[in-house]
């Protein structure tokens, strides 16, 4: 991250906003309380201060909260696949995300994994890596049944079963 100074910031912000914030500022250096005006002031400044040290544009859409943890998600498996000596290649922008489980159709919840229609990671053919085309998003409960299954495996399964 690069060093930004208060001048590049600022080049972002209204002269409210910008008055705002030197307020904020002059109130906790005098323990005063902030007034809710200049605190918002000092929000957008950290706000564009912390985009551009990261080099992200300062206006626009932010990450909405389910894909903030759709990348962790993806962050925690190619963390884990590495650990068990497993090739990681996915990407953010290839992968598939549904709403809805590929094998049963239930509702996926991103946010709580071990409950029945959490959304997991599945390796198609479970010894092999992570890649683009061996990895699905199911929910937990088909992810547990289908456990190291192959396809083939998994067809006859259901043949059996019909």
């Amino acid at each position: 991250m690069r060093k930004v100074t208060s001048a590049e910031v600022y080049e972002y912000m209204t002269e409210e906003e910008i008055l705002g914030n030197k307020k904020y500022n002059t109130d906790l250096f005098h323990k005063k309380p902030p007034s809710s005006e200049s605190r918002q002031s000092a929000v957008k400044f950290m706000r564009v201060r912390k985009r551009l040290r990261r080099g992200q544009p300062t206006e626009g859409p932010t990450r909405s909260r389910l894909e903030q943890r759709q990348r962790q998600m993806l962050s925690q498996k190619r963390n884990s696949g590495r650990k068990q000596g497993l090739e990681v290649t996915l990407a953010f922008e290839d992968m598939v995300w549904p709403t809805n489980c590929p094998c049963c159709g239930s509702i996926l919840d991103y946010f709580q994994c071990q409950t029945r229609h959490g959304a997991q990671f599945d390796r198609i053919i479970s010894s092999d890596h992570y890649t683009l085309q061996n990895t699905q998003i199911l929910c937990f409960r088909c992810n547990k049944h289908k456990a190291d299954m192959t396809p083939e495996e998994a067809k006859r399964l259901a043949d059996f079963m019909n």
